[in-house]
């Protein structure tokens, strides 16, 4: 729900209410009242999806609020938002601290959305490629085995020699 949706609703309900409470108002007229507005809610709905301009004009489009841990304060202020609100934010989605969030984001809903940083490991890569190289190697004797023979010289070396260097390393 947009703002706009958000205010034809509330326009709907004080409109139903003026007519059942008030009784100056004719029962006609306040039909006439209800279906207006349902009938410019669905235009304005119908022209906003067929035009872009219309679109921009009833629809806002999401405004990041901060980055990177550092807060875009002109936006704040166009969108009317507080550093409290987006600690807020912040607190609901579990991070204590902004500057370990990579982005809030106001939706066109009024919602804000908290993107968290990403925390990379670092690997050591020649490590986890050797032992991936060694686990290979032992899959492949490993099927190989299905094939073993057990008298055989040749099929004892090349079952033992890898599986025992890859227990070793574990």
């Amino acid at each position: 729900m947009n703002a706009f949706d958000f205010i034809v609703t509330i326009a709907l309900g004080s409109t139903l209410s003026a007519v059942l409470l008030n009784k100056d108002i004719a029962l006609a007229d306040g039909i006439l009242a209800l279906f207006l507005l349902i009938f410019l809610q669905y235009l304005i709905t119908w022209s906003s999806v067929r035009s872009e301009t219309i679109s921009k004009i009833i629809k806002s489009k999401p405004e990041i609020l901060l980055y990177k841990g550092e807060m875009k304060k002109t936006v704040m202020i166009e969108e009317r938002i507080t550093e409290e609100e987006l600690k807020a934010a912040a607190r609901k989605n579990g991070v204590n601290e902004l500057r370990e969030i990579t982005a809030i984001i106001l939706e066109t809903d009024g919602t804000l959305t908290v993107i968290k940083a990403m925390i990379y490991l670092e690997v050591d890569i020649c490590f986890s490629i050797h032992h991936f190289i060694i686990f290979s190697n032992f899959l492949k004797i490993f099927f190989l085995t299905l094939q073993w023979r057990p008298g055989c010289r040749k099929c004892r070396r090349v079952f033992a020699l890898p599986l025992l260097h890859f227990l070793h390393l574990k």
